[in-house]
Parts: structure tokens; C-alpha cells; sequence
């Protein structure tokens, strides 16, 4: 930015060469960056009752609203949920072939508002399914990216799982 006094020098002056000055302002965006924490155990049985634990924090300079947060872990499905900053969640499915079966498929939990600096944590109590292997899924927020944030890639965790 430039500041000029007398520009057309219309005013007799000792010193003419001394009508200007500039500074130099740096604009910081205002955006939310919403990050997240998973935790859940390293192996369970088949068929077993855990516990996922996800750690939703904006450590942006705004306001998040609506957040969503979504695991698409095919086959396991939510028994229950204690979530805070307005986040409620809901066990998601999908079809099986062109039947009318439908199997879980994880969860998404949506609705929360976060401030800068806040964390909202969400405990999901899942079910394992019911056969061995290993199994790695993507734990997501905002996972359609509707909300506009200073940095887009740290919304995604990958999580495994061993079912014995």
C-alpha cells in the first residue's frame, strides 16, 4: 500500500522527495481445517463388539458448520455412538448384487459445528464381521468436500483391522 501527500506538488516543501511512503499488508485467509484422529483396536474376533474413538478437531481460523464424517467399513456395522458438537450419526448400508438384502457398511455422522480450536470426539461402538482377514477402509471428514478449507488433504485416516 502507498501513501502519497501533495501529488501534484502544489505545495511549496524544504524536502519534495520525502511525499511518499508504503507498507506492505499480508491478508491472511479466514478458513476452517478440519483434521481427524482415529483409534480402535489393533485386532478383534469374529462377530466381536469395538470401539472406534475419532478425534474431529478445526484447527482452522473459522467457523466449521455441517460437518460430516463418514466410514464406509464394508461390513461392519455401528451398534451405538456418543458423539458432542451436535454430530449425530447413523449406521449406513448398502445393497447386496440386485437383491433386496441389504449388509452395514461403517457409518456417517454429520451435523457438527466446530470453532477454531475445538475438537468434537465421536465414539462409535461397532461390530466385526463374521469371518477372518485383514481389513483397511478410509475414515473421512467432509468427505464430499463441501466446506472450503485452508488445507483439503488431511481429511482422510486409513484404519486396518485384523479379525481373527
Amino acid at each position: 500500500v502507498k501513501f502519497m501527500v501533495d501529488p501534484q506538488n502544489s505545495i511549496d516543501e524544504e524536502y519534495e522527495t520525502n511525499n511518499l511512503s508504503s507498507t506492505t499488508i499480508t491478508v491472511f485467509e479466514v478458513l476452517p481445517d478440519l483434521t481427524l484422529n482415529v483409534s480402535q483396536p489393533a485386532q478383534v474376533s469374529k462377530n466381536a463388539d469395538f470401539t472406534q474413538v475419532v478425534k474431529v478437531r478445526n484447527q482452522g481460523t473459522a467457523q466449521a458448520a455441517k460437518i460430516v464424517v463418514r466410514d464406509l467399513a464394508q461390513n461392519f456395522g455401528m451398534t451405538g455412538y456418543l458423539a458432542d458438537y451436535g454430530f449425530t450419526c447413523v449406521q449406513t448400508k448398502y445393497r447386496v448384487g440386485r437383491s433386496s438384502r441389504y449388509s452395514p457398511n461403517g457409518y456417517q455422522c454429520s451435523g457438527g459445528i466446530l470453532y477454531p480450536g475445538e475438537e468434537a470426539t465421536l465414539t462409535i461402538n461397532m461390530k466385526a464381521v463374521s469371518y477372518s482377514g485383514t481389513f483397511s477402509h478410509n475414515v473421512k471428514v467432509d468427505p464430499s468436500n463441501l466446506i472450503i478449507e485452508q488445507d483439503e488433504t488431511n481429511n482422510t485416516r486409513n484404519v486396518s483391522i485384523i479379525v481373527l
